[in-house]
Parts: structure tokens; C-alpha cells; sequence
């Protein structure tokens, strides 16, 4: 069984992971570049769903108990 902090270095490896695969999706507005302000641009409805098959895939739902 894995210690607390191994489980808390995984679920960081995960995060960090996660932030590195979005992190060209950040656009800088050229008027706040000095600022480092800007938005996340959109991966349009295929990247939505790709998104979600990718969760389902890695959190799948709870078994359903029949009720």
C-alpha cells in the first residue's frame, strides 16, 4: 500500500501532467502581454468531446446499485 506522501507525489505528477497538455491553449491578449493576462482558447465541440471521453476514461462513473 502506498505511504501518504507517494500518494501525494502521484496525484502532483498528475496535475503538473495535466497543466503541461493545456498549457498551449493560453493566449496572451497583445495589449496585456506586460501584465501576463490573456484567455484560454477554445478547443471547439470536437475538443469538447475528446475532453470528456478522456475523463470518463480516467474517473469512470460509479457502478449504478439499481435503485
Amino acid at each position: 500500500m502506498p505511504t501518504e506522501e507517494q500518494v501525494q507525489e502521484l496525484q502532483f505528477q498528475q496535475m503538473l501532467a495535466d497543466a503541461l497538455a493545456i498549457q498551449d491553449r493560453f493566449v496572451s491578449a497583445p495589449l496585456l502581454k506586460t501584465t501576463g493576462k490573456g484567455h484560454m482558447a477554445s478547443r471547439g465541440v470536437e475538443g469538447l468531446k475528446t475532453d470528456a471521453k478522456e475523463l470518463e476514461a480516467r474517473f469512470p462513473p460509479p457502478p449504478e446499485d439499481g435503485k
